[in-house]
């Protein structure tokens, strides 16, 4: 009776521990997802903070170049053209300041740049003026002078710092990002490693000292069976390559795991069949393959469209192939269906759930 009973308190004691292990993992594995997700929010950020810059820059451009060609022709065209541009700048240099309010170095620098923003506009202004008093002869004479280009090598410079300063904040924060992740994956497999062998300690003492237990016995090792099964699925990724137009070269197996589509259906296809007809129509694709080709690698949640039309949220890495001599040569793509977390997500719940029921058996 001893025996049996330290038997008893033996399996149970396993039992309790490899489910207080699983939920120590559940508990740090979720939090760990939730700090990962904050960290692609802030690479999200930044990403949309060099955007928009890029349209002020262009913006500012628009400002400068309308205003010249209306100082010297006079069409309208080029002054609406020129009020656009403007009411863009205000816009742009509105959300920079919204996007980096919690940055006070970057604040200091775009005031900066709103300073030599607003006196572009000045000069500019003084050129509508003057064609507007119909003064031909210094409306053909709006060529910059030196003061001018000192304006614009101030302005671009100040766009080079701003620029400068996010892209260091986004290596950093990718960095964060990829670090988080991999720490998340590497927790999940190691403990679930660890539940599978206390597990089967478990299965083990049970099947030795208590026979007559033998569903209980099937029950564990239906749960080891879906340990494996989870651990199997942590990584799923699409790979695959494109050509300088977004042909798509190359398709693995994960890739048409994730998206229904077998090699010989896809190669040869522009990637765009891979998203929802409304980015295709705004001409999303292209976008992100000018993104990735001015920044060497693009990041982004989009949606994804499978063979069967359905969607599903994807995380995908875009980077930019070139040869020695700089020259784009192509693309590869990464993305990685964002449901697969969710379901890692509810496998341990589930086997939580399991092991709980293991253990209230155990006892009957």
């Amino acid at each position: 009776m001893k025996s049996a009973s330290f038997s008893d308190r033996k399996v149970l004691l396993t039992l309790g521990s490899a489910i207080v292990c699983l939920m120590v993992v559940a508990i740090v594995s979720f939090r760990g997802m939730a700090v990962s997700d904050e960290s692609a929010v802030w690479v999200r950020h930044t990403h949309s903070v060099l955007e928009t810059l890029q349209d002020l820059l262009l913006a500012a451009d628009g400002v400068d170049s309308n205003s010249q060609e209306y100082g010297l022709t006079g069409q309208d065209s080029y002054l609406q053209s020129y009020r656009a541009s403007k009411q863009s700048v205000e816009r742009d240099q509105a959300s920079l300041r919204e996007l980096t309010a919690d940055n006070p170095a970057q604040q200091l620098r775009l005031a900066g740049l709103e300073w030599l923003t607003s006196q572009k506009i000045l000069r500019a202004e003084a050129i509508l003026r003057r064609q507007g008093t119909h003064n031909f002869d210094a409306a053909a004479e709006n060529g910059k002078s030196g003061a001018d280009d000192v304006l614009d090598d101030q302005f671009q410079r100040s766009v080079r710092d701003v620029r400068g300063e996010e892209l260091r904040l986004l290596v950093l924060r990718d960095a964060d990002a990829k670090w988080r992740l991999s720490l998340v994956k590497g927790l999940l497999i190691v403990a679930t490693s660890m539940g599978l062998l206390i597990a089967a300690l478990a299965g083990w003492s049970l099947y030795r000292h208590r026979v007559k237990h033998k569903l209980a016995g099937v029950a564990l090792r239906d749960s080891e069976e879906k340990y494996r099964s989870l651990l199997d699925g942590i990584q799923d990724y699409a790979v695959f390559m494109l050509d300088p137009a977004g042909t798509i070269i190359s398709w693995n197996a994960g890739a048409e795991r994730m998206h229904g589509f077998t090699a010989e259906e896809i190669v040869g296809q522009n990637f765009s069949r891979l998203f929802p007809a409304e980015d295709v129509h705004r001409h999303r694709p292209q976008e992100i393959l000018r993104l990735a080709d001015r920044d060497e690698r693009h990041l982004e949640e989009i949606a994804r469209v499978r063979q069967d039309g359905s969607r599903f949220i994807g995380e995908v890495a875009l980077t930019a192939l070139r040869d020695s001599s700089g020259k784009l040569r192509g693309f590869s793509k990464i993305c990685r269906d964002l449901t697969v977390r969710k379901d890692a997500e509810n496998h341990l719940v589930r086997i939580n759930e399991q092991m709980a029921h293991l253990t209230h058996s155990a006892r009957a």
